[in-house]
Parts: C-alpha cells; structure tokens; sequence
C-alpha cells in the first residue's frame, strides 16, 4: 500500500489525535498527529530493512507534513513538539543562505566546503550575538 493510499484511509475522527505542541506568540499551536511504525528496505541486495516511526501531521487546512523519526520510546506529543521545533532550524538556515551567503560556495573539495561552512557559523553567531547584546 502506498503512502497516498494509507493516507486516504485515515480518519481524522478515529486516526488522528490533536496536540498542542509548540507556544505561539497568541496562543498554542495544535494539529492532528498520527504515529505508525514502518519499515523502510535500505539494502535490497542483502534485504536490511530499518524500522522507522511515520509522523503525519495534518493542519486545520487539510494539508499535511509526513516525517520519519527513529525515536521508538518517546510518545506521540513529545515527536510532535519535536517536529514542531524544525521550523525554527529551517529559519535559521534561510537566513545564513540569503544574508550570509551559506549557499554561495563554490568549492572542490569537502575541506574547502567545511571552511566556508564554518566561516558561515561563526558570522552567524556574530550577527546572532549582536541581535540579543542590542
């Protein structure tokens, strides 16, 4: 079964469950979360399969975010507010690739890369700094 086909078979009534999961600057930010445990073949040769837990999140829009996480002990809420915390990571590296030019190498060589990385960082935690000193 594919994922659209898994999909379309959930209910939001019996399959989802709502979950607060990150403080907004009104209120809190809630969704629908569903959690299945899957199997993904990383090696069809020797036939090495890798469990994985599936998160859907699906908005009050009706769109929906699909994720992987190999995190089997923790429960639905705290994989939600983990996938929650992602658009702050997203943030950050749109801003260190249009304001700090992250994006802009045009290197050879993984050293040469991991130097403009770096470089990167470091303006980032400079421009980082100055935003929390003023």
């Amino acid at each position: 079964m594919g994922l659209t086909q898994y999909t379309s078979t959930l209910t939001l009534e019996n399959d989802f469950e709502p979950i607060a999961f990150r403080d907004g600057t009104k209120q809190k930010i809630k969704a629908f979360f569903h959690q299945k445990q899957v199997w993904v073949c990383t090696d069809k040769q020797k036939g090495i399969l890798l469990k994985l837990q599936l998160i859907i999140r699906k908005q009050a829009d009706g769109t929906m975010k699909y994720s992987f996480c190999n995190m089997h002990q923790d429960g639905l809420p705290q994989l939600a507010a983990r996938q929650g915390q992602r658009v702050f990571v997203e943030r950050i590296f749109e801003e260190g690739k249009n304001q700090l030019g992250m994006g802009d190498y045009q290197v050879r060589s993984w050293e040469g890369f991991h130097k403009h990385i770096t470089l990167c960082f470091l303006a980032f935690y400079y421009v980082a700094y100055q935003k929390i000193k003023y």
